[in-house]
Formats: C-alpha cells, structure tokens, sequence
C-alpha cells in the first residue's frame, strides 16, 4: 500500500519524504507465537524486516532480523545529504522476572554518504535492565578502513 508524502508526515511529524514510500506488514499467530515480516519501499530503497515474539512461563523473547539496502536519507528527512546506505542487523531481548537482556549487531557494507565510501562498519553488542536497577549498554564499533581499522 502506498503512502504519499504528505500521509507519511502526518503519521511522522520528523520525516520529510519526497517520494511516496510502499509498506507491507503482517502479523501471523497467537500472542505466545508471534511472527513478524515487514517490507519497506521508497524508489530504489528496500527494508525487510522479519521477528518473532514467544511467551512462556512469565518470560518474553524477541528475534528480529533487518535487512536494507539502497536507503537515500536525504529522500526521508529534511537536511541530510545524499546516502545509499546497506545493512544487516539482528538484534534479541529475553525478558523475565529478573529483568531484561538483549543483543546487536548491524553490519553495514558498500555504504555511501554524500558520495563518499563508508569503510564497512560493525556495531555490537548487549544491553539490560536488570530488575531495580538501571538500563546498561556496552559494546564495540569496528571500522574496517583500508590501512587503518578501527576498534573502539
């Protein structure tokens, strides 16, 4: 189903869209088993998203899965230059009494911003919020440039 710019910005007062954008979600199961796929489309701009939730015994996992390629933010938001940006990420959380934990990773290959090549780039890593105390994050970003990669 195509939205048109204008409908895109009134649901998302932030984006500012120049061509209409195609999207496609379902949802299939019982609230125990719930599965997820999406499918985003503006111009040559592709995003797919598939995920799962499951309940059990008091406890929450979610699977998801994002793949997108061709991605011009400069056709989304006000201000940004030109990009084709491509990336892979996977993320999970499990959720319980105890509280909650979760992992990343984005990969992003062949990504260009405004012309010029982004070396390949990895984010990972985990993230929780144990029971009474505060959400905590850490992880690494690795940038693959030619002749000096990067780890921090």
């Amino acid at each position: 189903m195509p939205l048109t710019p204008a409908t895109l910005t009134q649901l998302l007062p932030g984006l500012l869209p120049s061509a209409p954008v195609a999207l496609l979600a379902e949802l299939e199961g019982p609230l125990e088993r719930l599965e997820l796929k999406a499918q985003l489309q503006q111009a040559k701009a592709r995003v797919v998203a598939s995920g799962q939730l499951r309940r059990e015994n008091e406890r929450n996992q979610l699977r998801v899965r994002v793949e997108a390629s061709d991605v011009d933010l400069a056709q989304l938001l006000p201000d940004v230059p030109p990009t084709r940006i491509a990336l892979l990420a996977n993320a999970d959380l499990d959720a319980g009494e105890a509280g909650s934990k979760g992992h990343y990773r984005v990969v992003s290959q062949e990504s260009l911003i405004a012309g010029q090549a982004v070396p390949p780039t990895i984010v990972e890593g985990e993230l929780g919020l144990p029971e009474q105390e505060p959400l905590y994050t850490k992880g690494t970003l690795t940038l693959a440039e030619p002749g000096a990669n990067t780890r921090v």
